[in-house]
């Protein structure tokens, strides 16, 4: 997945409980008239939070966010739910959808929404 910087993208999601995920995101930036190019992201924070609903009091937990190594992967960063994360989230336990969003906070504070969506999480037969 690819997103532009200043150009709050969208994506929703179905996940089974009980497995694992990482979700690869390339964040880029359009300068002028130029393909959108991948943003170094070192100094940059990228935050995340899944909620029932839009009120600060509802039910809600961060989303684990790792940076790859910039001098490898510039832009990348990637989403990771574990096995004990989305077991968590069996219909018996909480609701099964969360609206989510995505922001980065750059060296010098400028913080930006990037990404929005949904979080949908299916009862595995498995698991």
């Amino acid at each position: 997945m690819a997103i532009i910087k200043n150009d709050v993208a969208h994506a929703d999601f179905e996940l089974r409980t009980g497995d694992d995920y990482r979700v690869r995101v390339t964040y880029r930036e359009q300068e002028g008239d130029n393909d959108p190019a991948p943003v170094d992201l070192t100094n940059v924070q990228i935050n995340g939070k899944a909620r029932t609903a839009y009120n600060v009091d509802a039910d809600s937990f961060p989303l684990p966010i790792t940076k790859a190594d910039q001098t490898k992967e510039k832009g990348v960063f990637y989403i990771l739910l574990s096995k004990t994360l989305t077991t968590q989230f069996r219909p018996e336990n909480r609701p099964r959808k969360f609206l989510f969003d995505l922001e980065s906070v750059d060296a010098d504070g400028w913080t930006t929404t990037f990404l929005d969506g949904t979080l949908v999480f299916i009862q595995d037969v498995t698991n």
